[in-house]
């Protein structure tokens, strides 16, 4: 017998839950395809595993869909008189069901410090109540139905739209809600029919079946594709809520190999030229320059007609050497400055990583280029920017070996329109006192990173990107006033300059913003170094800043030399050799641990929560667009990729010294202290 309109919510209800389920993971597996990042034939094994993980992510929804379902047929057999039972119980259940997204959101410690975003989740329950509710009101079924499912489309559309690599708590919280909002959706749409009869009953049960066979399907469909394809949708990326990152996912522990031969393969496959023997380290100063978040491709050195960096063009016309190719150790500054100070892999430093990527300590048991540069006789000091007091509380261990530092706090929008001027005033008062000393200086500048503040009104200032130009030209004019500060002092020509970036910064290109990613625009920096006497010159080979200073120190005495070789001994050769001179960027964070592995014409980037890869050949595809595990899985580059990601991984369970700690929670109090007080 088939059901009349005003008796079929509860058969709507179960056709919705399944066709509900079968529509959202559908879509995860086709979009991917639609964007040509998926091949049509990984599109099957793409949606077994959709269906699998949904069943994990999506199991409070699912819950909630089959509590609605029950709450109706109570109702039906009830018969309230008045509305608020039906009320009451649509309230109960919206606010289980928002109250679990909730606390899925607040898995991310870092949310549990912003309690206004508790408000929307507040409207959220008002919003699903009234839609629960009225179901049990014919007049408004048309409606429901239109709001139901355009709320589904809107809240999908920005799941995927918004920072798609980041904050993966909050995208599985918001897709809980997206399922429900669909299943609402469905029930009024499906509701509102004259009759759901026994052939929609039959049909949904075979759909349910065939989704209940998807987890075996899953675990048994394989293939070189499906893996790669998997980081290629929403809820496949998601998994790594369910999944973090421990020491002992490294693997089995094997024996560390030193590498004899680590320093001529350093010399032979670095991508940085032979200095002269005659240039002795110890004859100069050093002057490291560092800067947040800077990108090469927005500067002067890569596009002269966007007048960003004339005084870092200027430094390559005073003899600089350019390195077109130069890539950070790390997106993200802990790790990254971890790497560059100790001379190694961020993996390989004594790094005790918190509970997010950019924040922690690194050990005082290790060793950073100012202590040995100390060790060897020269004065050091340290001008620094304190962002939101990140360096005085969150990213601790790097005041090892300085005489002398200062670290210049932005707290405020005023702070942060003056920090790197009152930056390179300090850095010059530095200079100047150590005018008749050997000295190493590390300056490092805050900008750009956001925010972007508008600086010039001879300039464009509408758009993000636009502001992201002002803030390189303030840096770069900063770089010219310590330039100008040491031929005043007489310093010029007696002082090694070094200019890098700890990170890049990405502008949309891949559909998000900050450096959170391994993509080239998160890790390709600048990299100027003009030693007086050289002629310098552009170099377009694939190259590492960490490399920087083992390269430096080969032409210094006993103490630099040594701690050069070994690294190069230890950790670089090692790694070189293995993945055939490979230029290597890590995440090392319990929630991001991946790595990018550059070469000349290939890069691929490794998710190790995941297993899995997504790999590109540069040549063709320059902004990396074009994931060839996928495309192209048999082709011989794909293979050479994959196998040097196996190659790095051996080296890497042997030489890693980092620790996790997430339970260790980055301390705002400062920050929050000063803005109050403003």
């Amino acid at each position: 017998m088939e059901s009349t309109a005003s008796g079929s919510t509860e058969r709507a209800g179960l056709i919705a839950l399944v066709s509900g389920l079968f529509l959202i993971t559908s879509i995860e597996a086709l979009v991917p395809a639609l964007r040509g990042a998926v091949p049509a034939s990984a599109a099957p094994g793409v949606f077994a595993h959709m269906v699998d993980f949904a069943y994990k992510s999506l199991r409070e929804p699912l819950t909630y869909g089959a509590a609605v379902v029950v709450a109706e047929v109570v109702l039906k057999l009830a018969k309230p008189k008045k509305s608020w039972p039906r009320l009451a119980a649509h309230a109960a259940l919206a606010a289980a069901l928002v109250g679990h997204a909730y606390l899925t959101l607040l898995r991310y410690e870092e949310f549990k410090e912003h309690p206004i975003l508790a408000l929307p989740y507040v409207l959220a329950v008002l919003f699903f109540t009234a839609l629960g509710a009225s179901l049990g009101w014919p007049r408004v079924r048309r409606v429901g139905a239109h709001v139901g499912l355009a709320a589904f489309a809107v809240l999908h559309a920005l799941n995927h739209a918004i920072l798609p690599d980041s904050y993966f708590t909050f995208h599985l919280s918001l897709f809980e809600l997206t399922f429900a909002a669909l299943f609402l959706g469905l029930v009024h749409a499906l509701v509102r029919r004259a009759r759901i009869g026994r052939g929609w009953l039959v049909g949904t049960a075979a759909v349910a079946a065939a989704l209940g066979t998807m987890p075996y399907v899953a675990k048994t469909h394989g293939g070189k594709t499906l893996p790669p394809s998997l980081l290629h949708t929403l809820l496949g990326r998601l998994q790594v809520v369910y999944a973090p990152f421990t020491e002992g996912s490294e693997g089995p522990p094997v024996p560390k190999e030193p590498d004899p031969e680590g320093v001529p393969r350093f010399k032979s496959l670095s991508g940085l030229p032979t200095i002269p023997p005659e240039v002795r380290l110890q004859d100069f100063n050093i002057l490291l320059i560092e800067s947040e978040a800077f990108r090469f491709d927005r500067t002067s050195l890569a596009r002269e007609e966007l007048e960003t960096t004339p005084n870092l063009r200027e430094l390559e016309r005073a003899g600089a050497f350019v390195f077109t190719n130069a890539h950070s150790p790390s997106s993200a500054t802990l790790p990254s400055n971890a790497g560059l100070m100790s001379m190694t892999y961020p993996s390989a430093t004594r790094l005790d990583a918190w509970s997010r990527s950019w924040c922690g300590e690194l050990s005082q048991d290790e060793t950073t280029v100012a202590e040995v540069l100390r060790q060897a006789g020269y004065s050091t000091f340290r001008a620094s920017h304190d962002f939101h007091f990140g360096f005085t509380d969150n990213l601790l261990g790097f005041e090892q070996g300085f005489d002398e530092q200062v670290l210049v706090p932005e707290a405020t929008k005023e702070d942060g329109l003056t920090l790197d001027r009152r930056i390179a005033e300090h850095a010059a008062d530095f200079i100047r006192a150590r005018r008749d000393k050997r000295f190493f200086g590390w300056v490092f500048f805050a900008s750009p990173h956001e925010p972007y503040y508008t600086r010039y009104d001879d300039w464009p200032k509408e758009t993000n990107e636009q502001k992201y130009l002002h803030e390189l030209r303030y840096v770069d004019e900063q770089v010219g006033f310590l330039m100008q500060t040491l031929k005043d002092e007489g310093l010029f020509e007696k002082t090694i300059v070094v200019f890098l970036a700890d990170h890049g910064e990405e502008l949309g290109d891949h559909g998000g913003k900050g450096h959170k990613t391994l993509y080239d625009e998160c890790t390709h920096v600048p990299l100027v170094v003009r030693i007086p006497g050289l002629a310098g010159g552009r170099r377009a080979e694939p190259t590492s800043t960490i490399y920087t200073f083992p390269w430096l120190f080969l032409q210094g005495d006993a103490a630099t030399v040594a701690a050069a070789e070994k690294r190069l001994v230890e950790d670089i050769g090692p790694m070189m050799k293995a993945t055939s001179g490979a230029v290597v960027s890590e995440l090392v964070a319990y929630d991001k641990m991946s790595t990018a592995l550059v070469y000349k014409d290939g890069k691929v980037i490794y998710n190790f929560i995941a297993d899995a890869a997504v790999a590109f050949d540069l040549v063709r595809d320059p902004r990396e667009k074009v994931d060839i595990l996928v495309s192209q899985p048999d082709s011989p580059k794909a293979k050479e990729l994959l196998d040097a990601v196996a190659a790095y991984r051996k080296v890497r369970r042997a030489m890693h010294r980092y620790t996790l700690n997430p339970k260790k929670r980055p301390s705002h109090a400062k920050w929050k202290e000063a803005k109050d007080g403003e």
